[in-house]
């Protein structure tokens, strides 16, 4: 009781003495408050980033290091801010601007990752190959060797845009799926886990586009649409070369079977899709030559 009497009078000459915070007006908040009052001051490239990306189609662009979006296992580098808005503008042109010349402004916003996540350089497995991009259930696309791309180059704006056409296959499959059951019965028995033990050449004699379409259904998938969207031209010379007639009979049954789930689930050609994303991919090559 003496305790509770002694706060009540502590309490009374507080009150007297006019010692209490008020919420007048005129109190201003001290300069270390944990409400930060201050403007955010954005960069030129963040400026850019988000009138770009954020703005019209809610992704939002990553390049500043984060220890939770990578795997800390693995020797990985930020990437460098002066090599982020030339990487990205190749991939507004040949990604966003192809889906949406095919398609409707709105597309991609619609259907799409919601963050873009750079890393400036390689992404070494154990066994000696690299990991280009990772789609994180949907909503992240990770990016590496961000600054080792020449994007003047475009052999290499095609290798690159590879991993973003691969890992928007996923996303697009995540929200309406394929027919996994007709696709995964052209080739059953040539999936293998160990798919580092193949090469590209004799995967094709098999009915597989590449070494890693061998790993399981969806990466299959993915990788043929993806070697179609990156270079059609390319893609179908490779075809008609594959030595295996059966080989090359599967390839483009799993061709058809692309081309019909674009078709009915997203209402895209795909072969025009193909075409569009090719001629993106050169004028990405040419506008990086001048500087623009």
């Amino acid at each position: 009781m003496k305790k509770n009497n002694l706060f009540k009078l502590a309490l009374a000459v507080s009150l007297a003495a006019g010692t209490f915070v008020s919420c007048d007006k005129d109190n201003s908040l001290d300069k270390d408050s944990v409400l930060n009052t201050d403007k955010v001051e954005y960069s030129p490239l963040d400026l850019w980033l988000r009138e770009t990306y954020l703005y019209p189609y809610n992704i939002s662009v990553e390049y500043k290091w984060d220890q939770y979006k990578v795997d800390n296992t693995r020797y990985l580098t930020p990437a460098d801010p002066k090599n982020v808005e030339k990487v990205m503008k190749v991939v507004k042109k040949v990604w966003i601007d192809s889906y949406t010349e095919v398609t409707y402004p709105e597309f991609i916003k619609e259907n799409t990752n919601r963050e873009f996540f750079l890393v400036g350089g390689v992404n070494l497995n154990k066994e000696g190959s690299q990991t280009l991009g990772l789609a994180d259930q949907g909503q992240r696309i990770v990016l590496f060797t961000i600054d080792l791309i020449d994007v003047t180059n475009v052999n290499e704006i095609r290798q690159f845009v590879h991993t973003i056409q691969h890992e928007y296959v996923h996303i697009l499959n995540q929200k309406r799926i394929f027919d996994k059951e007709a696709f995964g019965e052209i080739t059953p028995s040539g999936y293998d886990s160990n798919w580092q033990n193949y090469n590209d050449p004799a995967s094709r004699n098999e009915g597989f586009i590449s070494a890693y379409s061998r790993s399981n259904v969806d990466e299959d998938f993915a990788e043929m649409a993806a070697a179609m969207l990156v270079n059609f031209t390319a893609y179908d010379a490779m075809i008609n070369a594959v030595p295996n007639a059966t080989g090359k009979a599967k390839l483009r049954e799993k061709e058809a079977l692309v081309v019909e789930y674009y078709k009915d689930i997203w209402d895209i050609d795909f072969y025009d899709l193909c075409q569009k994303a090719d001629a993106n991919t050169k004028k990405a090559a040419e506008e990086a030559q001048l500087g623009q």
